[in-house]
């Protein structure tokens, strides 16, 4: 589950998200829409810990992103391109992210 309380994040005293609520459960999908500059890669670069929030709290499967680091949650190659991992395609990447996220200590 993915969970975002309350999250905000300025540059340069920009607000690029303001008090973002967003609860996401095990097996829904869901995408972002949004013009440019909606704060759409903010999110899912703070969801990645790539960046930290200013406020507010973001959690996947109960981890604290702004607390752990991205290798022990994710793996060392999560967030790059299939052009960086040789032999990777684009599905096989996504299947790979999928795992990740999902809770399989579970015998599934």
């Amino acid at each position: 589950m993915i969970q975002i309380k309350e999250v905000s994040k300025s540059f340069k005293g920009n607000a690029a998200i303001q008090n973002l609520n967003l609860s996401v459960k095990k097996g829904e999908i869901l995408g972002l829409l949004g013009a440019n500059g909606a704060g759409k890669s903010t999110t899912i670069n703070m969801l990645l810990g790539f960046i930290q929030p200013d406020s507010g709290a973001i959690n996947i499967n109960e981890l604290d992103v702004s607390t752990q680091a991205n290798e022990k949650m994710y793996g060392a190659h999560m967030g790059k391109s299939r052009n960086q991992l040789p032999g990777l395609s684009g599905v096989s990447g996504a299947n790979s992210n999928c795992n990740r996220f999902s809770n399989k200590n579970d015998g599934t």
